[in-house]
């Protein structure tokens, strides 16, 4: 497996310290991991400004995060204490696609297809589901049980952040859910489907990666970066 961990590592006595491979523009620090030769960022996204400095709006309001088409931002049930450092921020997809940009230099969301090869790589095809289990954080602190197949042997350490959106039960409320079940990642690629794009989710009883779900550009969920060939 072609893994290895980005980050410098001082080590003294009485203190150990591992540095970030990137940071965003509000000063984040992020590790990262090489898979199949490509770099990707092992925690979610956490920036709340656009490059140029512009801030992204917080919108916390379920009715204006349903009906505004611009780039908006919150946290899980809107509480940043609880969940920011552990789970980051969630996104509409247009935030994903300002211009102004979201991903510091030489990175970016990654697309559909660069998610494809990821999960081909680490055992994705049709024959052998395993490239979710291989991407989950083991063990049951933040995944509930079973959390089947979990080993991270990637190393991405894929959290079950959940979303912000519409259900088959609310379809017009746009709420919260999935927290502990399901981690939804943005590519930045849009579906063929009107207003939509697709995602790549894992989730807590299976192994596998989906990687063909189309969904709303106003839904909310997470984002990790991929470094720039």
């Amino acid at each position: 497996m072609d893994t290895k961990t980005h980050g410098l590592i001082y080590s003294s006595k009485s203190l150990t310290i591992w540095t970030y491979g990137l940071l965003d523009h509000d000063g984040n620090g992020y590790h990262t991991v090489k898979i199949d030769g490509r770099v990707w960022t092992v925690e979610n996204l956490r920036v709340t400004h656009y490059n140029n400095g512009d801030p992204i709006p917080v919108v916390t309001d379920s009715v204006q995060w349903r009906d505004d088409h611009q780039g908006a931002i919150c946290w899980y049930d809107n509480n940043r204490a609880k969940y920011d450092s552990v789970y980051g921020v969630l996104y509409n997809f247009y935030a994903v696609m300002d211009p102004r940009g979201i991903c510091p230099p030489g990175w970016h969301v990654p697309t559909y297809d660069e998610y494809s090869t990821m999960s081909g790589y680490l055992g994705g095809s049709q024959t052998n589901l395993v490239s979710g289990g291989k991407m989950k954080e083991k063990g049951f602190k933040h995944w509930n049980k079973p959390n089947t197949g979990a080993t991270n042997s990637s190393g991405w350490t894929g959290l079950p952040g959940g979303f912000r959106g519409g259900t088959r039960q609310h379809p017009n409320t746009f709420i919260f859910g999935n927290l502990g079940y399901l981690g939804y990642w943005w590519t930045s690629s849009k579906s063929p489907m009107p207003n939509s794009a697709y995602v790549t989710t894992l989730i807590y009883n299976d192994t596998y990666e989906d990687i063909g779900a189309s969904i709303e550009d106003n839904l909310g969920a997470s984002i990790r970066l991929i470094k720039n060939k």
